[in-house]
């Protein structure tokens, strides 16, 4: 295989599975944001279907006949599209490549308009972008003759490897917004998909067909264990994009389920993907070392180590009112220890995909299995996606997510058990990869532009990261408090919002910034961290309040000062987790209580929400307090007068008749500001929903002592 070839095929690969992994997050983002403003499913769920196109696959052959028509006139518009597909004669292989070619171009012009687009059209565009990409990829697989089955596996390995390291790369530096897709750094976007193209018009490249007198390839009937071995492998292969996309693409997810530490997590799992992208480029031959047992144990080890990130971190909840609240403080070192293991194992999910992807094509896949294979993979992915959902919105869509209630885990379990049942399509006795040749010039190549990619992101967790300087010891008389319910980062239509929100916190100057639904680092919500993107715009600290494994919608604290002390606390709840985020804040070098509050449910869910702050107050004689949040309960209702027995109401602190000097008549709030005595509270303003760029009331106060 010439160097330029190889290069070739790994630099489209690469892009084209960038794209796939990020359409799919699009997809799955712009779906969940249209089902979150209606707390329920609604028809822009059906927009998952597109994952089922492989299955048109099943008409190809047929549709292939009835184009083919030599006889038509040399002048006419159909001879000339002949003569594109068949080139003179009824060659299927050939057809195929032409089709394919025209779905690679689709997935790349669906991929680079959606990020223009609004939330709904985007589940179209991008649905469309994912449906191409399940058309494009099994025609490319049936292109790739049977001896070139290792190094196509090579190839494709380390493509998901290098887009895996591209996708962490524009999250780095996006403080983990994928930086491709916003703004004027979208041209990243465009130059990737320009390279792309030109993979495209390169095609007998890429596949690495032989000579055009060689070209038609006779491949003998498939065995029935063949056809097995290509249905589980190919199956298995496409259970790793689910992988990376579940998380893998952006690492601070791996940090919100465990609140460990960010930095530590990019590099050691940078560093895990180059190394399997360095060994594979330059020495291949190590891959053919591992034993069939070896590859057992290590995707076993790699399953528990990814199923216990998760279960060490998963929190017993209150079964019923009046039970204890469950207090959760910083994790213990040892609880990080599978992350970490989970982390230096990764690379296995590059090395099964060499291993799925050259076993695949040494089957000589049909095209009907492959169809069999990926539609059944589409149902399987989106089975998934509801699976990672309803952990989260367990309370919504009964009685099915009910079952899935603090089973965040489970998932990721099934797509461990994924990857083990993949080994069984393997036979390593065709895998032997010191015997491939692939020229130094391309092995060099590869390795030391993934390694510049690795420095870059790097580099970039070490430079994008709040490095705020206030120590606390200042001496001030007074602060802003600010509460802000910022609907996952979207607006009142479902649109995300983010730039829009950092604005809002800007203009009102505030120093503590109480967040609700804010838990956004997951796969319903892009796989965005909205509370480290702000922190980094702010120069804040921050906690991110109960980790994503418990299932809350997320409440969040941003301080201008030092937050010392951090902790959840989880109440009884019959529809949402309650968590509740508490920080202690050094200022003044006195210590300053800060909660972060979203109850929702029945009587029981507030009564004990209210009962888990107070009793904590009244217990550790807590002065200083400032309870903020969306408390889903209004002016002079039973719960808020539970709060206002201890502390005051802000907003009546400031407007004592409940309206502003603006006219804004607030005595229907939801969203409250309330604050021990010590303090005074100078004045209290509002942006109503709407323009408050979200779907709730943003209120903020200053106080002073």
């Amino acid at each position: 295989m010439e160097s330029n070839h190889f290069l070739w095929k790994v630099g489209f690969l690469s892009i084209i599975f960038l794209f796939f992994l990020q359409l799919t997050t699009f997809l799955i983002g712009a779906i969940y944001s249209v089902n979150l403003l209606g707390s329920s499913l609604n028809l822009y769920a059906a927009g998952i279907a597109w994952m089922f196109s492989s299955g048109l696959l099943i008409f190809l052959p047929l549709k292939i006949k009835l184009l083919w028509k030599p006889e038509l006139s040399q002048n006419s518009f159909l001879s000339r599209l002949n003569k594109f597909f068949f080139q003179g004669s009824y060659e299927e292989p050939l057809v195929y490549r032409r089709i394919s070619q025209i779905f690679a171009i689709f997935v790349i012009v669906f991929r680079l308009i959606s990020p223009w687009l609004k939330t709904r059209p985007t589940i179209i565009f991008a649905g469309l972008g994912v449906a191409f990409f399940f058309l494009f990829y099994p025609l490319y697989l049936l292109q790739i003759p049977k001896d070139f089955h290792k190094e196509e596996g090579l190839a494709q390995g380390i493509s998901l490897a290098i887009a895996t390291l591209l996708s962490i790369l524009f999250r780095t530096i996006g403080a983990s917004l994928d930086s491709s897709i916003f703004g004027w750094t979208q041209l990243i976007g465009w130059v990737l998909g320009i390279i792309c193209m030109f993979g495209i018009f390169n095609f007998g490249k890429i596949i690495e067909i032989a000579p055009p007198q060689e070209e038609k390839v006779s491949l003998p009937p498939s065995s029935k264990q063949q056809n097995r071995r290509s249905f589980l492998a190919s199956f298995c292969l496409l259970n790793l994009f689910i992988l990376i996309v579940f998380g893998f693409e952006s690492p601070t997810v791996f940090a919100r389920w465990t609140q460990g530490n960010y930095i530590t997590i990019v590099v050691i799992l940078v560093i895990a993907i180059l190394s399997f992208v360095i060994v594979s480029a330059l020495k291949p031959d190590i891959i053919s070392k591992i034993p069939q047992w070896g590859l057992w144990a290590w995707n076993i080890f790699f399953t528990i180590m990814l199923a216990l990130t998760i279960i060490v971190h998963t929190v017993s909840f209150p079964s019923a009112p009046d039970l204890a609240v469950v207090v959760v403080g910083s994790p213990y070192w040892y609880q990080q220890i599978p992350l970490y293991m989970m982390l230096i194992s990764s690379p296995i999910i590059f090395l099964d995909m060499v291993l799925f992807c050259s076993q695949l094509i040494h089957s000589s896949p049909k095209l009907s299995t492959l169809t069999g294979s990926f539609t059944l993979h589409g149902l399987y992915f989106i089975i998934l996606i509801f699976m990672a959902i309803f952990t989260n919105v367990w309370g919504y869509v009964k009685p099915v997510s009910n079952l899935l209630r603090n089973l965040y885990w489970l998932p990721y379990l099934i797509i461990g058990l994924g990857m083990i049942g993949g080994i069984f399509a393997i036979n390593l006795t065709y895998h032997k990869f010191n015997a491939i040749s692939i020229p130094k010039i391309g092995k060099q190549s590869i390795a030391i532009l993934s390694s510049l990619v690795t420095i870059g992101i790097i580099i970039s967790a070490f430079l994008v990261v709040p490095s705020p300087v206030n120590d606390g010891t200042e001496s001030i008389s007074s602060i802003t408090v600010m509460t802000y319910n910022i609907q996952e980062g979207n607006n009142q239509s479902a649109e995300a919002n983010y730039a829009n929100q950092l604005e809002v916190i800007q203009n009102s100057g505030a120093d503590i910034i109480a967040l609700q639904e804010c838990d956004t680092a997951r796969i319903g919500l892009w796989n965005n961290d909205l509370v480290r993107y702000l922190a980094t715009e702010l120069n804040y600290y921050s906690y991110y309040g109960p980790k994503t494994v418990t299932g809350t919608f997320g409440t969040a604290i941003l301080s201008r000062f030092p937050i010392i002390y951090v902790e959840s606390l989880f109440s009884y709840s019959h529809k949402d987790e309650t968590g509740t985020a508490y920080a202690t804040i050094l200022i003044n070098n006195e210590e300053f209580h800060i909660f972060s509050s979203h109850p929702d449910g029945n009587e029981d869910n507030h009564r004990e929400h209210m009962n888990a702050i107070l009793e904590k107050i009244d217990a550790e004689s807590l002065n200083h307090v400032i309870s903020m949040g969306d408390f889903n309960t209004r002016q002079g209702s039973e719960y808020y007068n539970m709060s206002t027995t201890n502390l005051d109401d802000a907003w009546l602190r400031a407007h004592p008749s409940g309206v502003d000097e603006y006219g804004n008549n607030m005595s229907g709030r939801i969203d409250h500001i309330f604050v021990s005595s010590e303090f005074g509270v100078e004045n209290a303003w509002v942006i109503p929903e709407g323009p408050s760029q979200s779907d709730h009331n943003v209120f903020w106060a200053t106080l002073t002592w």
